[in-house]
């Protein structure tokens, strides 16, 4: 299940344009990311973990970006940075998106990130990269029970005794008193 509330919003904008004459359905846009394809490894399911990302497009000749758009489905998600360090304004070439993946679940999983820019003139272009990821289970910190501690008291009483036994035979072997 992809996100879709900025996406159907860039597609209502890019259609409005095309109606307008101000798009045209052609492009030769390219979108790269860095790095290409990202692997979250393990992460602690109930915990959630982030990574920005940066994408740069290369626009059709004369053509300026009109907006930037990032959708991918549960259990990752997207968003642009709300400070301008983002840098995913109008007529920018890079766009830096925060990925982040929150496993519900133990297991591996994956899914596409989408890239959507409208250029204008121009069009719209999309691009995907693999996002992927494994939930893993959280490690116990459940306290050791009261009883091991009687455990190894016990067990430490029984190894002084058999000692002391061994002692006393050896003791009387030798003939000491």
């Amino acid at each position: 299940m992809r996100a879709c509330g900025l996406r159907s919003l860039s597609i209502v904008a890019a259609t409005a344009l095309l109606s307008i004459g101000q798009l045209s359905p052609a492009t030769a846009a390219t979108i790269n990311l860095s790095p290409d394809s990202f692997d979250f490894g393990n992460v602690t399911v109930g915990t959630t973990d982030t990574v920005a990302l940066t994408a740069t497009v290369t626009p059709d000749p004369g053509a300026s970006v009109a907006l930037w758009d990032f959708g991918i489905g549960a259990p990752f998600s997207a968003a642009k940075p709300s400070s301008p360090a983002g840098n995913c304004g109008v007529n920018s070439l890079t766009c830096v998106v925060d990925v982040s993946f929150a496993p519900t679940t133990i297991g591996s999983v994956s899914d596409l990130l989408v890239a959507t820019v409208v250029e204008v003139p121009g069009g719209v272009t999309d691009d995907t990269f693999l996002i992927s990821g494994t939930g893993v289970a959280p490690v116990s910190n459940t306290p050791l029970p009261a009883i091991l501690p009687l455990i190894a008291t016990g067990l430490g009483a029984l190894g002084l005794l058999g000692w002391r036994k061994k002692r006393k035979a050896a003791v009387s072997l030798l003939g000491v008193a």
